[in-house]
């Protein structure tokens, strides 16, 4: 029953809550593309004391790989993106992921449609934390937008 009634919760809401980390993600989406690369776009929120790090995105199955964080830098008038290793959410902030700004990008085997649903998981530490311990993974799934 619980399991069903967080599914229509996610369905209605677009949020998925990750309580043993006070993290929450919001509307987490992908771009439609016939093949190449994508980019991911989504929001979190740390409801948590501490400052965590997101340190990595994956997602299921061999349709998406090479996933990288990357960063819109603008100089001038010259605008690039950059492969980043992680990017860190303040307590009590959001961080928003959107096109033009922070964003994830993936290698793209095959076909992704508009309404597809793509799972996967983003990595997140504490800040200050063992590097050598591992990430927890928040689970979401990925809406593709068209």
């Amino acid at each position: 029953m619980k399991k069903s009634f967080f599914g229509l919760l996610f369905a209605m809401t677009g949020v998925v809550l990750a309580c043993t980390c006070h993290l929450e993600i919001n509307d987490p989406w992908l771009r439609a593309t016939s093949g190449g690369m994508t980019a991911g776009y989504f929001v979190i929120k740390n409801n948590g004391s501490g400052t965590k790090r997101l340190v990595g995105v994956k997602f299921d199955g061999p349709a998406l790989s090479n996933v990288e964080i990357h960063q819109t830098i603008t100089d001038g008038n010259v605008s690039k993106m950059v492969s980043i290793a992680e990017l860190p959410i303040e307590a009590k902030s959001s961080l928003e992921f959107k096109q033009g700004g922070n964003h994830v990008m993936a290698k793209v085997t095959g076909v992704l449609k508009d309404g597809d649903k793509i799972k996967g998981t983003l990595l997140f530490k504490d800040a200050g934390a063992d590097d050598s311990k591992p990430a927890e993974g928040v689970d979401i799934e990925f809406i593709v937008k068209g």
